[in-house]
């Protein structure tokens, strides 16, 4: 690859990314005068604009970035793992409230429905949608397998990576540990920042970790639910002011990683200018967002279209340079990595781990098994059913045939003898396909 290929391709993502970093500078503080943003959400803004006018002043901030990066993705993880233990009480919630609060028995023939659920799963559009289905139906299905039987359908879910390479395994893996929350309670003590965003949200996932749903009253339940509520509702708000964070700081990286190889354009003047404009008027006051005359439509009108041309380029030029030779760069590895499209990908070389052997897979299985079984052991009945049902809900389709999903679906109901229990299941199922028919 020649030099003239590299900036070609480090222009293209320059450009992009002082484009959209612009503009959803703009749009983090005019979100945050609108709502009521956390400290450490301010701090952090203040924080990424120092950074930008040092980008603007030829001061290098990569390990800063760095560091926010870290930061930034480590809440956003921090929030993931207690939504997956929300996720987890919440199955348990809607069957108990039933059971303590009964209504009017619901008109649904598991028959029928089983047979609404099949033609719902082959109308998937394609293999994709159609897998997605099957899993979003299993994770909602009553769970009366043994610890086992559990463990097994796990192991055959997870044959095909046998040869594979060992990351996509690992990978996997991951998935099924997130979706029965393992990562919320084997992390180190949370720190101060942590502590102060997450301290009820915390307090709360302990107190249903360790709730013997069975014995709650309705009072005991109606108290523990509008803590739940209170608690989701504060995770809901973190994950909308963290959202956002991990672009503007991969953009803003991405700047410092490629100035060096920008290929000089009249916009890059034009791009400068608009994002001083923007650092003046977010450290000029409170009211900056306001409209003036048609200013603020003036200062971004230069911008327009050019967020969608440059990923243009950018893709254009990325496509040529897909070599072993190239990928040893270290410019082009980290500005693809902050492009991906995911904004948590790594900027680390992964090592080649080799393959999944057999000793592999079955020393893989036998620690994620051990620590499923620790989990199991931990929590109520009911909890633990709720946790095979996320985890069945996100490992690979293990059926061979429509006629083994038929069977699994009318068991799973057949064999659930909690009426509570069936009927939350089956107005579930009835608004899963609701929604996902509304959705084609």
């Amino acid at each position: 690859m020649g030099s003239v290929d590299k900036k070609k391709l480090l222009s293209a993502a320059h450009y992009y990314s002082y484009t959209r970093f612009t503009l959803n500078l703009f749009s983090l503080f005019e979100d945050m005068e609108e709502a009521v943003p956390s400290a450490f959400l301010r701090e952090f803004a203040v924080r990424l604009t120092d950074k930008a006018e040092n980008f603007l002043k030829g001061e290098e901030e990569c390990s800063a970035l760095e560091e926010m990066r870290e930061q930034a993705l480590g809440l956003l993880d921090r929030v993931s793992n207690y939504l997956d233990c929300y996720c987890i009480h919440e199955y348990v919630m809607d069957r108990v409230e039933r059971k303590l609060f009964p209504e009017e028995s619901v008109r649904i023939v598991p028959e029928a429905l089983a047979d609404s659920l099949m033609d719902f799963i082959m109308d998937g559009e394609n293999n994709l949608d159609t897998n997605r289905r099957i899993q979003t139906i299993v994770g909602e299905l009553p769970v009366r397998f043994t610890k086992s039987k559990f463990y097994s359908v796990i192991e055959e879910s997870l044959r095909p990576y046998k040869g594979r390479e060992k990351r996509d395994l690992e990978r996997m893996i991951d998935k099924i540990r997130s979706a029965a929350a393992l990562p919320l309670y084997e992390t180190k003590p949370e720190d101060e920042l942590s502590q102060m965003l997450f301290q009820n949200i915390h307090s709360t996932a302990v107190e249903m970790e360790k709730c013997d749903y069975p014995e709650l009253t309705r009072d005991s339940f109606q108290a523990l639910k509008e803590r739940f509520n209170q608690s989701y509702d504060s995770l809901s708000n973190i994950l909308g002011q963290l959202i956002c964070l991990p672009d503007l700081v991969n953009d803003l990286y991405v700047l410092e990683k490629s100035r060096a190889y920008v290929i000089d354009s009249p916009y890059l003047d034009t791009a400068e200018k608009t994002l001083d404009a923007v650092l003046k008027r977010i450290i000029g006051g409170d009211d900056y967002c306001a409209e003036d005359g048609g200013e603020i439509s003036a200062l971004f009108a230069p911008l327009e279209g050019k967020q969608e041309y440059y990923w243009e380029q950018y893709l254009k030029e990325l496509g040529k340079c897909a070599s072993p030779e190239e990928d040893t760069d270290e410019e082009l590895f980290t500005v693809d990595r902050l492009l991906s499209g995911s904004f948590a990908a790594s900027l680390k070389r992964e090592p080649d781990g080799g393959k999944v052997t057999e000793q592999v897979f079955s020393s893989s299985l036998e620690t994620l098994f051990t620590q499923l079984e620790t989990r199991l052991k931990r929590t109520c009945k009911v909890t633990s059913r709720a946790v095979m049902a996320k985890v069945l809900s996100e490992i690979p389709v293990w059926f061979n045939s429509l006629e083994e999903i038929e069977s699994y679906i009318k068991d799973s109901l057949a064999l659930c003898m909690d009426t509570a229990e069936k009927e939350a299941c089956m107005i579930n199922l009835k608004q899963i396909m609701v929604e996902g028919n509304a959705l084609v």
